[in-house]
């Protein structure tokens, strides 16, 4: 018993150490800073030149969408910001322009789908206010909204009406910030909606996903339902220099659900990424030929859940090599497109199915989200057991830290940013979290959301 007391102190001392220093190796810690000020079913979103992010959004069907916010992370709180001039507009999109301003096109107004918001609105961060800017010479809802890197934005696709006026929108615009005047482009070579449009650095953009209904009538000509007709898997080329519109040549159709990302690379061409769940697939689109080759990687990917490119080019992608175990954690690999080989370089602490990766300015990276804590089939489809865990890598230690693990399914973000310093901000519809890393962290700092409750 004696020797019992005497180790006794020894024990504390240690457990005190433990318990202090555990802390210490993460690399950083969430703050929640509040709750939105308004709630939000869908978020048009984007982080300003000044490290400042503006929302402007959508509300549930029927109610009044609420008026843009904008977070400032020095004070980590949401402020109102702005009146818009066209209120309750749906199904927009918004894009960030050269000149660190931000524009809003297209959409409809209210719940009338028959009823298009033509004229676009540019929200100027140095007065906080937004003001008209030109109008579309088509209508659409379910577009897409690009910047290029000549500066103008380029506009294609989406729908007008809905129900028995529904038509898919084929025709192209662009929009030229410096004269306010959009200008007709070149016709889609087949009309979608809900689509991607990739800028690459020449100049041109590439358009591919989005899908069509088809309008079902009975024997007298009754309108009866819409229903999904395709997804659209022609892949197009927005040629700048003969303002034309391309197809893409295919070595094989490309199933436009498994498109994880597409990579815009120096020279102006692009890597597409595709994953089901057994097989992942890389295709160079070469802008000279303008076709997409398939790139033999080795080893074979089994799958992919996402991918990006670094500031020096290097192209990380998270996944699962052939030879790995089907329900093992996360691989992050690079990919060398000069060798077509991929080397792994770290893991993950959790099995991820399509996470959310952000590239920090700190060069971590952030990963959030995703389904497949239980394995993927389990998992299907994939919100009904989020993976609640938030963990850093840090690609100098090639190791991965748990930073965080969210309570609450609802708190699991649906949106995540980049922001300065290496801090990210996490969103969903009902909570709002920033990730501090240790070097920023100040006690003394507290969120400031008292008057977003």
């Amino acid at each position: 018993m004696k020797q019992i007391l005497r180790l006794l102190p020894v024990f504390m001392t240690i457990l005190l150490v433990a318990g202090c220093s555990a802390p210490q190796n993460k690399p950083g810690r969430l703050i929640e800073v509040g709750k939105p000020n308004m709630h939000r079913t869908s978020s048009e979103s984007v982080v300003l030149p000044t490290g400042e992010v503006l929302f402007t959004a959508d509300a549930d069907w029927g109610k009044t969408i609420p008026n843009p916010e904008i977070y400032m992370p020095h004070e980590r709180r949401f402020y109102p910001t702005g009146q818009l001039k066209i209120q309750n507009r749906r199904r927009y999109r918004t894009t960030l322009l050269n000149d660190g301003r931000v524009i809003m096109v297209g959409g409809h107004v209210g719940s009338n789908i028959d009823n298009p918001a033509m004229e676009a609105e540019i929200y100027d961060p140095d007065t906080g206010t937004f003001h008209l800017a030109g109008s579309l010479n088509y209508p659409r809802t379910g577009l897409t909204a690009t910047t290029l890197s000549n500066g103008k934005v380029f506009i294609s696709g989406g729908s007008i009406g809905g129900r028995e006026t529904y038509v898919l929108q084929t025709k192209t615009e662009l929009y030229n910030p410096e004269s306010g005047i959009f200008s007709i482009g070149p016709d889609l070579n087949k009309g979608r909606s809900d689509h991607k449009t990739v800028a690459l650095t020449n100049g041109d953009a590439l358009v591919f996903d989005g899908y069509r209904y088809e309008l079902i009538h009975d024997k007298d000509g009754q309108f009866i339902e819409m229903r999904k007709e395709e997804n659209i898997d022609l892949i197009e080329l927005y040629h700048q220099a003969t303002n034309k519109m391309i197809p893409v040549k295919t070595p094989v159709p490309i199933e436009p659900n498994y498109i994880v990302n597409c990579i815009p690379l120096p020279d102006g061409d692009a890597l597409f990424i595709v994953s089901d769940r057994d097989r992942a697939s890389f295709y160079l689109f070469r802008h000279v030929s303008k076709d997409l080759v398939e790139v033999p990687i080795a080893p074979k990917m089994r799958r992919v859940a996402s991918a990006l490119i670094l500031k020096n080019g290097t192209i990380l992608v998270s996944g699962s090599k052939m030879s790995s175990e089907a329900n093992t954690s996360d691989e992050l690999l690079t990919l060398d497109l000069s060798s077509n080989t991929i080397s792994t370089i770290g893991q993950f602490q959790k099995y991820r199915w399509a996470s959310r990766i952000i590239l920090l300015s700190s060069g971590k990276l952030l990963i959030t989200g995703g389904g497949g804590e239980y394995g993927v089939f389990h998992c299907y489809p994939i919100g009904r057991c989020p993976v609640k865990e938030v963990e850093i890598f840090d690609p100098e230690l090639a190791s991965s830290t748990i930073v965080e693990s969210f309570k609450k399914d609802d708190m699991v973000p649906t949106g995540v940013f980049a922001l300065n310093d290496g801090q990210a901000l996490l969103r969903s519809t009902k909570h709002t979290f920033i990730y501090v890393p240790n070097e920023l962290d100040n006690d003394d700092k507290k969120p400031r959301a008292e008057a977003d409750q």
